[in-house]
């Protein structure tokens, strides 16, 4: 076996196993619910840290989860004037408010965005389109304009 199918076969494995231990703490974390809603003290350290995906947080409260949208119209109004690429969307995601970003939700995001007027694309860079009122929810100044 070549070095570089040994590398593969082993980083595999790897992926496994990190599989499974997530399955594992999430399940952890729900018993942890479960006990804390039962009113059975857990003890001081007992907690597991909060566990990505899984909705509970490391005091058995529900996570807040950010929405891909806000995040999204958010990395898009701060690069406003200039524009991003798709990639770069994903990049800043996963840099800045540490969120992997699928990218066909990115594009269905997007295009939502789009057909709303809330911004607009050129070529392969995606552009905010401020609104008229400053209220993001409001109609952007162009909206029937939006390409």
């Amino acid at each position: 076996m070549s070095p570089l199918e040994q590398i593969a076969k082993r980083r595999a494995e790897l992926q496994a196993q990190k599989n499974a231990i997530e399955r594992k703490l999430v399940e952890l974390a729900t018993a942890e619910r479960v006990f804390r809603e039962l009113g059975v003290d857990l003890g001081a350290g007992n907690s597991a840290d909060a566990i990505p995906g899984s909705g509970v947080s490391a005091d058995g409260r529900k996570e807040r989860r950010i929405k891909v949208k806000t995040v999204v119209r958010e990395i898009l109004k701060a690069a406003y004037p200039d524009g991003l690429q798709a990639a770069e969307i994903r990049e800043r995601a996963r840099r800045e408010q540490n969120i992997e970003l699928n990218p066909n939700t990115l594009t269905v995001t997007l295009g939502r965005y789009k057909e709303k007027g809330m911004a607009r694309i050129e070529g392969k860079t995606w552009f905010f389109v401020p609104p008229i009122s400053g209220n993001d929810d409001a109609p952007p100044i162009n909206a029937g304009e939006a390409s």
